[in-house]
């Protein structure tokens, strides 16, 4: 019991590591000496100094949602106010027995907070569990007369819930407007004529007119015309899609190029981007439907370690009786678990890597298939240019500047990626007289009397020009190993086309491999068409694959894949994986990643690096070996106690000194993650 008071100790100058004694303290230039400050960061930190909040304020824009002020003031003041109590506890060793009155004290605040959550337990759940074993175990010390143990007990136990409360998210969400608001006025034809209506007035069957730039305001179909849409606000992917007659088109993205007329099937809560904000909102939350491991077990055990405790009343006595429940292993694994939990979120934190919930670190251990999203976090967002197609005379180099010249002033992925690749050869991109996109997916400017056309293969057979033999041959061939080229045309002559390619992230290969090595089942989901998918996949050595799935369908893919048996960890960066990443056992997103999914994700990657991912794993590894160390050290001195109690007829007392007599390696164990790391950084 005094080095877990010492221990205690330690927490109470954690918590009150902001109030006004440091300041008063430099203020009187008093020194803090070397080995404090040493000890204090290798031992104390760790645990108390909130490591977590520095990369929660970086994603929540300079707010770290910690516990709240409130919450710490009143953490602050039960502690201190049960330790006040607990001390008068020591005081009537010594003094007056009439002391004995305040020790009582913490165990009544503790008995009072944990009675209506046994009752709840006992009666509503019909089971018995920690609550009601806190509950009995208070009363039968009271009546034994061990006030000295009942009052720093209950002062120890508000600790470990302090530490138990450290290691849960408390992050609120708001994923309501998740994409946004809609327009107030719509364009729609009325018996053929365009007129401008609120938006609250368009129903099914209405057809609305979009033009480029306008965000698409319903769920449709295309009853006439032909555009570029951005769609990566909903399925992720960067490249525009063609929308053409027949063509279905979806709330929330947005007309780069041309004009649509669409007739409306479902507006507002019914849209499939609605239906994401309204799913999500509905979800259970992680913390809400997920307990500890040690939570778990000390509710597994509390009911047997009760039959023995009134076995033991019934044959030996009250004293061993009360001996049994103040050795049972829920004591210290509510006590160590937590710790060492604080222990490894502080060193994820020292890798870079923001973990919300503890109990989400013990998830990784079970964790055996990843499902990775495609387009963001195993690709770029922009794709590059792998290879230029010449033809009909003009060079390379020339097919590259026309067609940078006519996308310099785009900002879409391919064009980035075309005026990049133009830098890269420090290629001259004057500006042009006159630029005009195109119904189809193209541009089309003027440029010294000339006109230039950029643009697919559709949209240059919309203007007339007719692709060579070679450049039809690479237009398949592009096609099937899933890049995109992109025509380029002078007057009415094709140039040739620039082959884009998406581009994987340069850790990917590697990350992949070290995931396959240590047994994982990988898979891929994507919005994208299924050939590119495919072709990502086999590069990367991934047999799994699905293509062109929606964000609803990816979120029942990884239930499917739970149902089945297996514990999935979905990594996702965009809006349409955040119905996923809510639904998997365990959700990793990287920082810079969209907003929703990184408030949705457990664990955030803050370099943006997936390498991190093989520096989690080996956290969630170190961390399950630490916890089942955790779990000999609880359950011997049970066994070894209640054995003796009935052999030997030893008291309560000898179960404190059994108890306490494993403490030094308990701490040691929960530390030595600490230590390891130190030593790896010296050495490195």
């Amino acid at each position: 019991m005094l080095l877990e008071i010492a221990l205690g100790g330690a927490v109470v100058y954690g918590l009150a590591r902001r109030s006004p004694l440091p300041k008063l303290a430099k203020a009187f230039a008093l020194p803090k000496p070397a080995s404090f400050e040493k000890f204090k960061r290798r031992y104390l930190d760790p645990f108390f100094a909130n490591s977590r909040q520095a990369h929660q304020k970086t994603l929540s824009g300079g707010t770290a949602p910690e516990l709240s002020d409130l919450e710490k003031k009143r953490y602050n003041n039960v502690l201190l106010t049960t330790g006040g109590l607990a001390g008068a506890g020591v005081a009537a060793l010594t003094a007056t027995p009439g002391l004995y009155l305040f020790s009582t004290l913490p165990a009544a605040y503790v008995w009072l907070r944990n009675l209506p959550l046994a009752y709840h337990a006992l009666f509503h759940q019909h089971k018995v569990d920690f609550e009601v074993q806190s509950v009995i175990l208070l009363a039968g010390a009271l009546a034994g007369g061990l006030y000295f143990e009942l009052a720093f007990g209950s002062w120890f136990f508000c600790i470990v819930m302090y530490l138990v409360t450290k290691t849960e998210d408390h992050s609120q969400r708001s994923l309501v407007n998740l994409f946004g608001e809609q327009p107030r006025f719509v364009h729609s034809l009325v018996d053929g004529v365009e007129v401008q209506i609120p938006f609250e007035q368009v129903q099914s069957g209405s057809i609305l007119v979009v033009q480029a730039g306008e965000m698409i305001p319903v769920d449709g179909r295309v009853l006439q015309g032909t555009a570029a849409v951005d769609q990566h606000m909903l399925t992720g992917e960067a490249q525009p899609i063609e929308k053409t007659t027949g063509d279905p088109v979806f709330n929330a993205t947005v007309v780069l190029a041309g004009q649509l007329q669409v007739e409306t099937t479902q507006t507002g809560t019914q849209t499939v981007a609605a239906q994401i904000g309204q799913i999500l909102n509905q979800t259970s939350d992680f913390k809400a439907t997920l307990q500890s491991r040690a939570m778990v077990f000390i509710d597994q055990v509390s009911f047997p370690v009760l039959v023995v405790s009134a076995v033991t009343w019934a044959t030996v006595g009250l004293d061993q009786a009360l001996g049994v429940m103040f050795v049972y292993p829920g004591y210290r694994m509510l006590f160590l678990n937590p710790l060492s939990m604080l222990g490894h979120l502080h060193l994820a934190s020292q890798k870079g890597i923001l973990i919300k919930d503890g109990r989400s670190l013990e998830l990784l251990a079970q964790v055996d298939t990843l499902v990775f999203d495609k387009t963001g976090t195993l690709t770029l967002e922009q794709p590059q240019l792998s290879q230029i197609h010449a033809c009909q005379g003009f060079t390379p180099q020339e097919v590259l500047q026309f067609a940078a010249i006519a996308e310099r002033k785009q900002t879409h992925p391919l064009a980035q990626a075309i005026l990049q690749a133009a830098q890269e050869q420090a290629l001259e991109l004057p500006p042009v007289d006159e630029a005009s996109y195109q119904l189809g997916f193209g541009i089309k400017v003027s440029f010294k009397g000339q006109t230039i056309r950029v643009g697919s293969q559709r949209f240059l057979a919309q203007e007339g020009l007719v692709l060579p033999p070679e450049i039809e041959a690479a237009q398949t061939r592009c096609h099937q190993v899933g890049h995109t080229l992109v025509l380029v045309a002078c007057e009415e002559t094709l140039m040739g086309g620039l082959e884009l390619q998406a581009t994987l992230r340069p850790e990917a290969q590697t990350v992949i491999q070290q995931l396959k090595a240590r047994g994982f089942k990988l898979g891929i989901i994507s919005g994208d068409h299924p050939e590119p998918t495919r072709h990502l996949a086999a590069s990367l050595g991934i047999d799994d694959y699905y293509a062109q799935v929606l964000p609803e369908a990816k979120a029942n893919l990884v239930t499917q894949l739970e149902t089945q048996g297996q514990k999935v960890c979905f990594v996702g960066d965009g809006i349409n994986d955040a119905l996923a990443l809510k639904k998997a056992t365990c959700s990793v997103s990287l920082r810079g990643a969209t907003t929703i999914a990184t408030d949705t994700a457990q664990i955030v990657l803050m370099e943006a690096n997936l390498s991190q991912l093989a520096h989690l794993f080996e956290l969630a590894e170190g961390y399950d070996k630490n916890i089942k160390v955790n779990f000999i050290i609880s359950v011997a001195p049970s066994a070894f106690y209640i054995a003796g109690a009935y052999l030997f007829g030893w008291p309560m007392l000898t179960a404190m000194l059994i108890q306490q007599s494993t403490t030094l390696f308990a701490l040691y164990n929960v530390i030595q993650p600490l230590l390891k790391e130190e030593e790896h950084e010296a050495r490195t």
